[in-house]
C-alpha cells in the first residue's frame, strides 16, 4: 500500500477502512435524509453541511485526516450551538400563551413534529462528533483540538 501523506508511520492504516469512519459515513447520509425531509418544515443548514462533511470524508480525508476531522469536529459543534438556539427561541415563542391561540389544529402538530425531528437531529450530530472525536484521537492523541489553525 502506497504511504499518504498526512500518515506518520508506513504501519498506520487507512482511515477511510476503519469502522468509525463508515458509522461516521452513514450517519452523515441519515442526517442529510433527515434534513432534507424536515426541511419542507423549517429552514437549516443541516444539508448543506452535511453534504460538505459527505464532500470532505470523500475527496479529502485521505489527505490528512487529523486536519480534516478537525474542521468537521469544529463545523458540528458550530451547528449544534446554532440548533440549540433556534430550538429555544422557537419553542418559547411556539409556548407562549398568546401565540398558542394562533398555532391549533395542524400548525400545532407540526410544531410538535419540527421540535421532534430538530432533536433527532441533535442526537445524530452528537453520534456524528462522537466516531470524528474517535478518528482525531487515534491520530492525534487529542492535542491541538480546540487550536482553530487548520494546518
Amino acid at each position: 500500500m502506497e504511504k499518504l501523506e498526512g500518515l506518520n508511520s508506513p504501519r498506520d492504516v487507512d482511515v477511510t477502512k476503519t469502522k468509525q469512519f463508515i458509522f461516521l459515513e452513514l450517519s452523515t447520509w441519515a442526517l442529510i435524509l433527515l434534513a432534507i425531509f424536515s426541511c419542507l418544515w423549517r429552514n437549516d443548514c443541516n444539508v448543506l453541511m452535511g453534504l460538505i462533511i459527505i464532500i470532505t470524508l470523500n475527496r479529502k480525508f485521505k489527505i490528512k485526516p487529523a486536519m480534516y476531522s478537525k474542521i468537521i469536529i469544529h463545523i458540528l459543534v458550530g451547528v449544534i450551538c446554532i440548533d440549540l438556539i433556534w430550538m429555544f427561541i422557537m419553542w418559547s415563542y411556539w409556548n407562549d400563551s398568546t401565540n398558542k391561540k394562533l398555532y391549533t389544529g395542524t400548525a400545532n402538530v407540526l410544531h410538535g413534529w419540527v421540535e421532534f425531528l430538530g432533536v433527532f437531529e441533535l442526537i445524530i450530530k452528537g453520534v456524528m462528533i462522537f466516531f470524528v472525536f474517535n478518528i482525531y484521537k487515534n491520530l492525534e492523541h487529542w492535542k491541538g483540538l480546540l487550536n482553530f489553525k487548520y494546518n
